[in-house]
């Protein structure tokens, strides 16, 4: 009881830190490796404290951490907890090595078609969570490899624990994981629909998206064709030194110095953590040489003061991004973060396709056409007798 309960507080640990790395490792792709390797690396501790009923047969929650990363890292963090959780199980040998890596695969498996299967879901409930356990305990008959005496022990005593111990853990912890998935979720929403950025005062890329968009459509003014990006040069040894607010109070600083080279001076964007981007004209796009090489002057003739009375002397790099269609947000969103425009599916599941193509009822028809015909008798004009 105390070795359950001692592994449910590790995996909580884990759900902890799961938020907190998601936030901190912002990018789509790093994020989940480093935190599928921090799941297989839970899994390896559940490997060293294990019941050890016979020699190379061990058994502990190795499957949980492993259902947990197919289900909320997605592929790449799965592969990651499953390379170190497989390697782990491999390094300890034993009778029960075979069975063991079969069950780890049986496991990252369910809990990756529970992730594809739930896709669709705003929120997974305590039921979708405790279908999951459901599939992970099917993970459970990998042990059928091991030696028939052993298998049969097994199956007889093991297996039963294993499987309430799943319908206990995975819920509580899946739970936690969903809660700070959903949390995420609302921040990346929020961050999407605000067009200004706090700490630097520029476009964020969403925002300056839709502006150009609105600015191409009315035609007025002469339509943005690209976006020069001045990247700092030592924006990582900024961070290191003064901490990471400090890269939106210097690009808060190059603001005011750019915003005066170009006609949209102010449609400057943030494309990313250390770079501010600025919109140009098809006239300003062919001079952009000589507008990067101002910009470069302007931005290193005065260091940039600090909050705290430092000041900070940067250099930055030039780049210049065309956009192919600036009345479309998604393409230009594509073209600042280097990510393809988002696909637009007309069902966002197939349970919301069958939900709105329901028959309605004769009844509820004829219900909502009186009350069409009574609003229309309301609403009509009277005539002056």
């Amino acid at each position: 009881m105390i070795d359950f309960a001692s592994s449910l507080a590790l995996l909580a640990l884990l759900s902890w830190s799961y938020g907190i790395l998601r936030r901190r490792l912002g990018g789509a792709k790093l994020a989940p490796v480093v935190l599928g390797g921090l799941f297989g690396f839970v899994a390896l501790l559940q490997m060293h404290a294990p019941i050890e009923p016979a020699e190379g047969l061990i058994i502990d929650l190795r499957a949980v951490p492993v259902a947990l990363a197919g289900a909320f890292l997605g592929r790449a963090g799965l592969v990651a907890c499953m390379t170190v959780a497989l390697g782990a199980r491999y390094g300890i040998g034993g009778i029960g090595m075979i069975a063991g890596m079969t069950g780890i695969a049986l496991a990252g498996a369910a809990g990756l078609i529970w992730h594809r299967m739930t896709a669709h879901l705003g929120r997974r409930r305590f039921r979708d969570l405790l279908g999951l356990a459901v599939c992970v305990s099917a993970s459970l008959t990998g042990a059928a490899l091991l030696p028939a005496p052993h298998a049969a022990w097994f199956f007889s005593q093991a297996a039963p624990a294993l499987a309430a111990a799943y319908l206990v853990a995975i819920p509580a912890i899946g739970a936690l994981l969903e809660r700070e998935r959903i949390i995420l979720k609302l921040e990346d929403d929020m961050k999407a629909d605000a067009r200004i950025d706090p700490s630097s005062g520029l476009y964020t890329v969403p925002g300056f998206a839709r502006r150009i968009a609105e600015t191409s459509a009315t035609g007025r003014v002469a339509p943005v064709r690209a976006v020069m990006v001045l990247e700092l040069r030592h924006g990582a040894l900024l961070s290191a030194h003064w901490g990471q607010a400090i890269l939106g109070h210097v690009l808060k600083g190059l603001r005011g110095r750019v915003a005066g080279l170009v006609r949209h001076g102010d449609m400057l964007v943030k494309p990313g953590e250390q770079s501010i981007g600025i919109a140009l004209t098809a006239d300003e796009m062919a001079r952009a040489a000589d507008l990067a090489a101002e910009a470069r002057r302007i931005i290193a003739e005065r260091a940039i003061a600090l909050p705290d009375g430092d000041a900070v002397q940067v250099r930055v790099d030039a780049r210049v991004v065309p956009l192919g269609a600036p009345d479309c947000e998604d393409v230009t969103i594509a073209a600042l973060t280097g990510r393809p425009p988002v696909r637009r599916r007309a069902w966002r599941s197939r349970a919301g396709a069958r939900k709105a193509m329901r028959p309605i009822s004769h009844h509820a028809l004829f219900v909502k056409a009186d009350r069409l015909l009574a609003h229309r008798e309301d609403t009509a004009p009277r005539q002056r007798l």
